[in-house]
């Protein structure tokens, strides 16, 4: 089935989801308050067992795979990609199923290589996509202006002028920190002066000293930013769980792990942190030490070995609706993922690609039906391998086609 793109040339350059079970999920008409988001959705015959990740990955920022650079949204994945050292970006776009990314504008009259380019940001980063619109934080340092605009690049409004902000409220400057289900966090910080031993001589520099944080929704349900009480740092989500971490001067002595609930400012306390990332939920936790994928439950402070993987070194877990893929977080030691299902069987063990950055630095993106990577932490979406593919022997990196940056 073909599905309607709102950019005509992404007719002849993208194709829907395989085995999504989805139609558009968004209204772009004037004045028409958009739909609710939609999860794309694919089903496995390597699938088994009960995974405690929901599907859910629009808006969400993720453990690992969802740092700012990149959005799913109902009908495909955007990234950012920085075209020069001036700091210049744009949005690229490829449809579910598609091996294309394309400048996200339509405009017939646009040569695509400037400022006016609706793909076009200004230092981009913290790309989200929510409730039918794409947001994206445009600005050096810790951010000017958090921008809206709607999937096909068109109509770019500023929701939030975060400098401004800070001005207003007797700060020296804004931090922006994240989007997440729709809550965009920020910090406000004034400069103190500094003495740092640079080369064996006392040197004085300006610091910012944090003030206080604040949190705004994106659906406008509150007028202006809100300052918040503090006491954890929010991080990402965990399904429901707002995965937040106290440090120990905060908490007598070790750090904590907490979930924070924006709607009433206040934290309920998960766990102490075993200073392993990992996937934090309400009840447990999953991550890897000493060779092994680890269930913590909270309630017994007891650790469960769920697969011995006779793996040696340091390995991060990353935690997908579908399966767990565990990579190594050692540059050049071992260049293979290894992707298990939630019945603890091991699916398959495929080739990541070549990179002088540790192979779980390299899987950028996740969605449904593709794992997304780059050849460096900080690069362009370059290859993807197919979830359909995983335990038929033919799971291998495919190349993306980019546009000329």
């Amino acid at each position: 089935m073909k599905m309607r793109i709102w950019l005509a040339f992404l007719m002849a350059a993208c194709l829907i989801l395989a085995g999504c079970q989805n139609k558009p999920g968004t209204s772009l008409l004037p004045g028409t308050p958009p739909l609710p988001d939609t999860e794309p959705t694919a089903v496995y015959n390597w699938m088994a067992g009960e995974s405690p990740v929901p599907n859910e990955r629009i808006g969400v920022r993720r453990s690992s795979v969802s740092w700012g650079n990149q959005a799913v949204s109902p009908q495909g994945t955007y990234f950012l990609a920085e075209a020069d050292p001036a700091k210049n970006c744009y949005i690229l776009y490829a449809d579910h199923g598609s091996d294309t990314f394309i400048k996200l504008c339509g405009r017939p009259d646009c040569s695509h290589s400037g400022r006016d380019c609706n793909a076009y940001v200004y230092s981009g980063r913290f790309l989200s996509y929510y409730n039918g619109y794409l947001y994206v934080v445009s600005g050096l340092g810790g951010g000017d202006r958090l921008i809206r605009m709607n999937p096909d690049g068109s109509n770019h409004v500023t929701v939030l002028e975060f400098q401004k902000f800070a001005k207003e409220h007797n700060a020296e400057g804004a931090s922006f920190e994240m989007i997440s289900k729709g809550i965009c966090t920020f910090s406000l910080y004034n400069y103190t002066e500094k003495e740092m031993e640079v080369n064996g001589r006392l040197e004085t520099y300006l610091v910012p000293v944090f003030l206080c944080g604040y949190m705004y929704k994106l659906d406008g349900s509150i007028p202006e930013p809100q300052k918040t009480k503090g006491g954890a740092t929010p991080f990402y989500h965990c399904g429901d769980v707002f995965f937040s971490i106290a440090d120990s001067e905060i908490t007598d002595g070790c750090d904590s792990v907490w979930d924070w609930d924006p709607e009433t400012d206040s934290y309920t306390y998960l766990t102490e942190y075993p200073k392993i990332p990992g996937y934090y939920g309400p009840e447990e936790a999953y991550y890897f030490r000493d060779g092994a994928i680890v269930r913590l439950n909270y309630t017994t402070q007891t650790e469960e070995i769920l697969i011995d993987t006779g793996l040696e070194g340091e390995y991060y877990l990353f935690c997908f609706p579908e399966c767990m893929v565990v990579a190594s977080r050692t540059a050049g030691a071992d260049k293979n993922l290894y992707v298990y299902n939630w019945a603890n069987e091991l699916v398959d063990t495929v080739e990541g690609p070549e990179s002088y950055d540790a192979m779980d630095r390299l899987l950028l993106a996740e969605t449904a039906e593709r794992f997304i990577f780059s050849n460096s932490w900080d690069g362009l979406p370059l290859y993807y391998i197919n979830k359909a593919d995983l335990g038929t022997g033919n799971a291998k990196l495919h190349s993306f086609k980019l546009p000329d940056l």
